[in-house]
């Protein structure tokens, strides 16, 4: 096979198939990111998963977040059980200094504290078998949760939840 130039470093190499655009895994990283100053967010400018995270994928097929990547790139490895979490908010976002490591649930507390965390309630759950009207007939009835339940099809569990505003508490 012939010699071709990297287009991130211009170095002469050898690919291993026709595909191979890059002379190596970091040239390949880099040559999809729009580097800017220190402060501006590094967008990646390939594939994306569904979630609007950067896709990049390792010399070895493997497939991660272009944010672990970068992670990895500028610090070393990552445990498995830990989250790179974004300072900017910004999926694509590959500044090393925009980046922070953390657990699952502190990428929990960072996205609810950032107002990105909305699980469906109510009507809008999936698994919903109730309504707010429903929900209000239930507060306003004057009938034991065990009546309340049985005259609904409920779990006179639930329907004592909905009283005490444990569930439905939106409504």
């Amino acid at each position: 096979m012939r010699t071709k130039p990297c287009p991130h470093c211009g170095s002469e190499f050898t690919p291993r198939s026709n595909r191979q655009k890059f002379c190596s895994e970091p040239c390949s990283f880099l040559g999809r990111v729009k580097r800017g100053i220190i402060d501006e967010c590094w967008p990646w400018t390939a594939g994306t998963f569904r979630n609007g995270y950067g896709q990049f994928i390792r010399s070895n097929g493997s497939h991660i977040t272009a944010s672990r990547f970068a992670w990895i790139f500028a610090h070393g490895e990552i445990p498995d059980s830990i989250c790179v979490l974004h300072k900017c908010d910004n999926p694509v976002c590959c500044n090393p200094d925009h980046l922070f490591l953390g657990t699952r649930g502190d990428n929990n507390r960072d996205a609810i504290s950032k107002g990105r965390w909305n699980p469906p309630r109510g009507e809008s759950h999936g698994r919903s078998i109730i309504n707010e009207d429903l929900v209000l007939k239930i507060r306003d009835d004057t009938g034991s949760a065990a009546q309340l339940g049985r005259k609904y099809a409920l779990d006179a569990a639930h329907v004592w939840k909905i009283r005490a505003q444990r569930l439905w508490n939106h409504v």
